[in-house]
């Protein structure tokens, strides 16, 4: 109850979690909401939606139990967390929207890689109706909350989804700035071209970056300095 959380979203250790769950008395994980959830959530992981609804269940049914050690507000956060992503996983995106606003709402203001992850999968369900505004709202809040946790690699892959979102809406300077900031964020800056060590994704934002100047024109010497800086950090 107290370590599945740090394995399943710190760790990236479902395999381990999961592993842990199915040596443990089935009666036992489905009697806590906290266990029911984590089985849950690593049953989504490997596709298992079915079950995962049915530990989902179980974990809304003993959400009062005395003996949990889990606060309320966390639990109830985990199950619409979770039942996001099952709604997802059904093409359900209303549902989606619905419970990945309300895992939102009780997720603290001080967890930032959770509301980030909440966010993104917000953001991408909002992407997906159409509704191209809200999406880059909460995706560009995403990529805050992920950088304000220490994650930096993960903004910057959250820059492709965010100008993906912009040039759909016609803002490509807009794009241009969202790739620069990444790239400064990225550690690098006109002083410093050449980082050291260059993050992974940094070639691939000057590959976005010089797709777009191309798309606005600018060719020849945005191809030229785009060339280089790619190849200095391929090279790297």
């Amino acid at each position: 109850e107290r370590e599945w959380r740090v394995y399943h979203r710190s760790q990236f250790r479902s395999a381990a979690v999961l592993g842990w769950m199915k040596a443990l008395p089935d009666e036992m994980v489905r009697a806590s909401p906290s266990l029911s959830i984590g089985y849950a959530w690593e049953l989504l992981n490997i596709g298992e939606n079915e079950a995962a609804a049915s530990h989902l269940h179980d974990a809304e049914l003993a959400l009062d139990s005395a003996a949990n050690n889990v606060p309320l507000r966390t639990l109830q956060m985990d199950i619409a967390n979770a039942r996001a992503y099952l709604a997802l996983a059904r093409d359900d995106l209303p549902g989606t929207i619905a419970y990945a606003q309300r895992a939102i709402d009780l997720c603290p203001a001080d967890d930032h890689l959770a509301r980030a992850l909440l966010e993104s999968l917000f953001g991408l369900a909002k992407m997906a109706t159409g509704d191209l505004e809200e999406a880059r709202h909460s995706l560009s809040a995403a990529q805050r909350g992920v950088e304000q946790a220490g994650n930096i690699l993960f903004a910057i892959g959250m820059t492709y989804v965010i100008a993906d979102v912009q040039v759909a809406q016609g803002r490509l300077r807009g794009a241009i700035r969202t790739y620069e900031e990444a790239l400064q964020l990225a550690g690098i800056h006109p002083a410093a071209p050449q980082p050291n060590p260059i993050l992974q994704g940094t070639a691939e934002l000057y590959l976005g970056l010089g797709d777009l100047q191309h798309e606005l024109g600018n060719v020849r010497s945005e191809e030229r300095r785009v060339g280089k800086e790619c190849r200095t950090v391929c090279r790297s």
